[in-house]
């Protein structure tokens, strides 16, 4: 069978084509959006976990969530794994700025030798209350200085 007895009409052929791929395109989307929905409604996820799921810097790595298991830290409530390793964290409640490791910083006040003058950058965070760790969960380096510090005592730069 040569290609011009397959296709009797070429462009009646591809716009066919092109219509079932458009088709199917938008009921992905709607399905995108309904698993979205069930996810935020049924499921109780937070805009957090929407913001690093839908972030293309994440995309293809492994990421997981936690919830702190009811130790909402001054708002921060759940965190973003890759692997062993918190990456970032973020809460349900009120306007709380999701912090994630690279973040730039400034401390609130003056503590553990560090300094309100100069930024810091976050290096990591620990999950509070586990390990008899305290609330003190966000890792920051300034200069040769590395030290845990609470979540009320940065404010993240944008």
């Amino acid at each position: 069978m040569s290609l011009n007895e397959k296709f009797t009409n070429p462009k009646a052929e591809a716009s066919a084509l092109n219509n079932k791929y458009n088709k199917l395109n938008e009921e992905l989307t709607k399905a995108k959006k309904a698993v979205d929905d069930f996810e935020t409604q049924e499921l109780g996820m937070s805009d957090f976990y929407k913001s690093i799921k839908n972030n293309p810097a994440y995309s293809g790595r492994n990421i997981s969530f936690i919830n702190f298991e009811g130790n909402s830290i001054f708002g921060y409530d759940s965190a973003a794994k890759e692997g062993d390793e918190i990456i970032a964290i973020g809460g349900k409640i009120g306007n709380m700025p999701y912090l994630t490791v690279g973040d730039k910083i400034r401390l609130k006040t003056t503590i553990f030798g560090l300094n309100t003058q100069d930024d810091a950058e976050i290096i990591g965070f620990q999950e509070p209350f586990k390990n008899n760790e305290t609330d003190h969960i966000v890792k920051i380096k300034q200069g040769n200085k590395i030290n845990f510090l609470k979540t009320t005592e940065i404010e993240k730069i944008d």
